[in-house]
């Protein structure tokens, strides 16, 4: 097993500016040692930048933003409605600026891919200070925290997992990581259908 990281590593995970190999170190350093990813938690959180935010009625390109639905550590969602299509959609504004590239290339991706069990993203865009933003499907539902507290039979539980894992199994094969797999990230349907989201 992988040494604790370092300053240096730490500083330069939570800047995003490692090279691919030494990002990949850390990164699997990091899935088994919970100390190390309180700290680099810590620091990401001390050192995001304050959030964008967006005002109820502000136009987004060709939409209109509505009410802030959620914010976490890489951003806010919001609701908005595309009024050409007349159609509720929601926009998640991204935090970081400083990979801004890597998480436009990212939504990007997203985008392209159409997998019953993720989200789909729509549009990616970038905002007049470099921001980058998402337009997904606004899925009506809860998140599968709130839906676990529930009693459930083992083969809905089973049924669930089972999407979950060929969500994830498709973001992988279309070449992307989700970096925050959790159960606050993953949002069972009304109609219950499981989907993967905030990447």
């Amino acid at each position: 097993m992988m040494a604790c990281l370092d300053e240096e590593t730490t500083l330069g995970l939570v800047e995003g500016r490692l090279a691919a190999a030494a990002l990949d170190a850390a990164e699997a350093h990091l899935d088994g040692c919970a100390s190390c990813r309180d700290v680099v938690t810590q620091l990401a959180k001390a050192s995001a930048p304050p959030p964008r935010e967006l005002a109820a009625g502000q136009q987004l390109g060709k939409y209109v933003v509505g009410e802030l639905l959620g914010a976490g550590a890489m951003g806010q969602v919001y609701a908005a409605h595309q009024v050409e299509l007349d159609r509720k959609v929601a926009i998640k504004v991204l935090h970081d600026t400083a990979s801004s590239d890597r998480l436009l290339e990212e939504a990007q991706a997203m985008a392209r891919l159409d997998h019953p069990n993720v989200v789909g993203v729509y549009e990616v865009g970038t905002l007049d200070d470099g921001g980058v933003y998402a337009v997904m499907d606004l899925v009506e539902g809860e998140t599968l925290r709130a839906w676990a507290f529930a009693r459930r039979d083992w083969r809905e539980i089973t049924r669930v997992l089972v999407e979950i894992a060929r969500g994830l199994a498709a973001v992988h094969a279309a070449g992307v990581v989700h970096r925050d797999i959790k159960p606050d990230n993953i949002i069972v349907g009304v109609d219950g259908r499981v989907r993967l989201g905030d990447f």
